[in-house]
């Protein structure tokens, strides 16, 4: 049982993501780096419920990106 202090980051950081992003990727590291944060993302490698009737195939991941987005508190995430 969590005691009234703990905090679950993932879920306190997926409040600066859009909405259903962490049904596709996961959370795997945070950094505050001064002027803006850095969240890292891992692409999840399996096939979403709706489209498991079709014959996919996984060709692998693309490299990976950075993306800038809105700023939270005066800095970018």
């Amino acid at each position: 049982m969590r005691s009234q202090h703990d905090i679950d980051y993932k879920a306190v950081l997926s409040l600066f993501l859009p909405k259903g992003l962490l049904e596709y990727f996961e959370i795997i590291d945070f950094s505050d780096m001064g002027s803006y944060y850095l969240i890292s993302l891992e692409e999840n490698n399996e096939i979403p419920e709706s489209l498991r009737h079709l014959n996919l195939q996984s060709k692998g991941f693309y490299p990976e990106i950075t993306i800038t987005d809105f700023p939270a508190r005066d800095r970018t995430v």
